[in-house]
């Protein structure tokens, strides 16, 4: 997931230049979560604790559709 800047809603709902790596409300249909569930994400770096993992899908669940017109 190249190119991708998390640092803001914009930026996450943009996605990578492979797509969209969040699905509103569907942390195990968002590809982010899916990557830090795994451990795959961050490279190179400590994993997720199970705590901030948790954090994470909790945000994910939390955005509708209100969240993400603001995206755009």
């Amino acid at each position: 997931m190249k190119e991708m800047n998390l640092s803001s809603l914009d930026g996450v709902m943009k996605g990578s230049e492979s797509g969209p790596v969040v699905a509103p409300g569907k942390p195990d249909e968002s590809r982010l979560y899916q990557m830090v569930r795994d451990g795959k994400m961050p490279p190179g770096k400590t994993h997720l604790t199970s705590e901030q993992l948790a954090v994470v899908r909790a945000w994910i669940e939390s955005l509708g559709p209100s969240s993400t017109k603001m995206a755009y």
